[in-house]
């Protein structure tokens, strides 16, 4: 297991928690190439959503998009539309702010809850994504996928 920076090792910032990444996992039918662990705190639901600094947007879909929807105590919507061509085809949905959380793995720092704007589409039928807008953009990270497929790889993160 590697070690959690010391406080203030890294010039560039010290970060306050680290988890484990998912790497090539399976979600259903959904190859996640890089997964976290996260919760997405007024629905108390915890899942493995897809990291992707290459997506646009933050996704949410499926049943979870379906409960924000019905459930206007979970998000706070901005009615801006979206739609998104993917290779899964054209999905549109509407952006809403909800806090969700990067679960720091026990014992190597804390949980960093981000106020994210995703993109909510019932009808998408990928993982939960989290993108450049609305969510990475809000934090500072940095991936250490591990050297070899038999050692863990880490994402380390922080607030600016």
């Amino acid at each position: 297991m590697k070690p959690f920076p010391e406080h203030n090792v890294c010039e560039f910032s010290p970060w306050t928690g680290c988890a484990p990444l998912h790497i090539e996992s399976w979600q259903g039918i959904n190859k996640l190439i890089i997964g976290v662990h996260c919760k997405i705190e007024k629905a108390n639901v915890e899942n493995i959503a897809m990291l992707d600094t290459a997506a646009e947007w933050s996704i949410i879909g499926g049943k979870l998009a379906e409960k924000i929807l019905e459930d206007k105590t979970l998000s706070i919507p901005t009615h801006l539309p979206i739609t998104l061509s993917t290779r899964l085809g054209k999905f549109t949905g509407n952006v809403h702010r909800l806090a969700v959380s990067l679960i720091a793995e026990k014992g190597r720092g804390h949980d960093l809850e981000v106020d994210g704007s995703f993109i909510i589409m019932p009808d998408w039928k990928g993982p939960m994504v989290l993108g450049f807008h609305g969510f990475l953009e809000r934090i500072l990270f940095a991936i250490d996928h591990g050297v070899s497929s038999q050692q863990q790889g880490y994402i380390y993160f922080a607030m600016p």
